[in-house]
Order: C-alpha cells, then sequence, then structure tokens
C-alpha cells in the first residue's frame, strides 16, 4: 500500500478545482459516517493549517476532508490516469481511506505517476530498455495545478514541523519529495523528483511482515537521499 505518497495527486485534482495552497483546512477531530476516524502520525490534531503545511507534513485529518470535497470517485479516477492500474475496486471498495493509500500499487507504477509531476503534468509509458520506442506523452493533469504540488513538495521549511529542517530531503539543490508509510509498517516510501530524474523508493519485508516503526522518512527517506546525491 502507498500510504501518504498518494497524497499529492489529491491535492493537485483539488488545486485544478480551484484551491491554492495558501487556502485553510481544519486539522480537528474528524468522524465520518461509519465511526471512521483519521488520525494523524503523530496522533495529534494541527488546528487550522494551509494547504502547503498539510500537504508538506503529512497530516492525515485534512487529506480526509479534502478527498470529501473533492470525492472519492473523482480521486479514484484521477489515479488511475497517472498510471496506478492495479486500483481495481470501486470508490466503495475504497472509501475516505483512499486519501491515505489504502489501495496496493506496485513500485514501478508509482515512480512512474511522480515522472508525471516532474513532467508538468505528463504522463509517458515506462521505456525499460534505451533501444525501446520514445512513445509521445499525454497530458493528465493541469500544469499549473501540477507546479503547485511540486513547489509544495520542494518546500523545507514548510515540511519542518513534522520532518524538521535537517531531514533526508534537505538537500543542496531544489528537490521534490514525499513519503509513504502504512499504519503497520508494512510497506514505507520516498519519492522524490526534479525536472530530470524521478526515484521511488519502496521499504519492506518481502514475506510481507511488519516492520518495527520504519517509517517512510526513516527507512526509505536516506536511501533516497543517498540516490538523488548520487545521480
Amino acid at each position: 500500500q502507498p500510504g501518504s505518497s498518494v497524497k499529492p495527486f489529491l491535492y493537485e485534482l483539488a488545486f485544478e478545482g480551484g484551491l491554492r495552497p495558501g487556502d485553510m483546512i481544519e486539522d480537528t477531530p474528524l468522524f465520518t459516517l461509519g465511526r471512521y476516524a483519521p488520525r494523524n502520525y503523530d496522533n495529534s490534531f494541527h488546528g487550522p493549517v494551509s494547504l502547503r503545511e498539510a500537504l508538506a507534513n503529512s497530516y492525515n485529518i485534512p487529506a480526509v476532508r479534502l478527498i470529501q470535497r473533492v470525492g472519492i470517485d473523482s480521486f479514484l479516477l484521477r489515479l488511475r490516469e497517472v498510471g496506478l492500474s492495479s486500483l481495481r475496486g470501486t470508490a466503495d471498495d475504497y472509501g475516505l481511506a483512499l486519501a491515505l493509500g489504502n489501495a496496493e500499487v506496485s513500485l514501478l507504477d508509482l515512480t512512474s505517476a511522480y515522472a508525471l509531476l516532474a513532467r508538468g503534468g505528463v504522463w509517458k509509458p515506462v521505456r525499460s530498455l534505451e533501444s525501446d520506442p520514445r512513445l509521445p506523452g499525454v497530458r493528465v493533469t493541469d500544469h499549473a495545478a501540477t507546479y503547485l504540488v511540486t513547489h509544495v513538495l520542494s518546500d523545507n521549511g514548510a515540511r519542518a514541523h513534522a520532518f524538521g529542517m535537517n531531514s533526508p530531503f534537505s538537500l543542496p539543490f531544489s528537490f521534490a519529495a514525499k513519503t509513504g508509510t502504512t499504519k503497520d509498517y508494512r510497506d514505507n516510501w520516498a519519492m522524490g523528483y526534479t525536472p530530470r530524474w524521478t526515484i521511488g523508493v519502496w521499504v519492506g519485508n518481502f514475506d510481507g511482515r511488519p516492520m518495527r516503526r520504519v517509517s517512510g522518512i526513516t527507512g526509505a527517506g536516506p536511501l533516497l537521499r543517498d540516490a538523488a546525491m548520487a545521480v
């Protein structure tokens, strides 16, 4: 499961709908129909926060409020449009937790989706070999909305509350990055990109056993940093 690494695509969809990173959203207790009560990674509430802060710090409750606004069906369609072809269920199957990454994806598909963000919203099929034909890209997301997501994911100060100023994503060049951690620590992710390249990292046990409180920023994050510095 991708966990919070799918959130940038939710925010991009919201920005297409007219919202902006400076707009405010509530990070306060939320109880939905069916008594689903999302919690933040730090088990805290942060009150009114900007969408920039909410995405950069990966707060869960604002993401659930946002999917309520844009619609589960619309978000599911967008995830399929960016290449997450393994999402074969319905909106009812996933529910509001789709905003928090409860659907299964592959590392290759998710990295390809982030490459779309790096291209400003253009999706291209993966080429495994240099000899593979270069097929034309398809615009999937709005360029301006995608730029806003990239700007937020590159903002080291905006994510400092959750990750600190000296996290693995504090690099000597502009770099957009996002983590993902499943609630049982079975999967964690670190995705990063510049206009020139995209890197995806997954960390977990191959037999599916949960890890011992290894998160995206502590497990996959340092590997992403090392790869980014080596490019």
